[in-house]
C-alpha cells in the first residue's frame, strides 16, 4: 500500500510505512526525524491513538505540507 508524500507539491508515492519521500526526509533535522520515529513507535506500541500520531506528524511537518 502506498500514498503520496505529505509535502506540498510532491507527487512521489511512498510506502504507507514511510512518513515521506527520501528527498524530503533528508531535509528534516535529526530532532524532527527523532520526533517522528518516537511518535510512530508510541503508536505502534498502542501508547497513542492514530489521531495523536497525525497531530505529532503535522506538528513536525508544519506549513511544509499536510499529513
Amino acid at each position: 500500500m502506498s500514498r503520496k508524500c505529505p509535502w506540498h507539491g510532491c507527487d512521489v508515492r511512498v510506502p504507507s510505512s514511510f512518513f515521506c519521500c527520501k528527498k524530503h526526509w533528508d531535509l528534516l533535522t535529526m530532532k524532527e526525524k527523532d520526533a517522528l520515529i518516537d511518535a510512530h513507535a508510541a503508536h505502534r506500541d498502542n501508547h497513542i491513538e492514530a489521531g495523536e500520531l497525525k497531530r505529532r506528524q503535522q506538528h513536525v511537518l508544519g506549513t511544509r505540507g499536510t499529513v
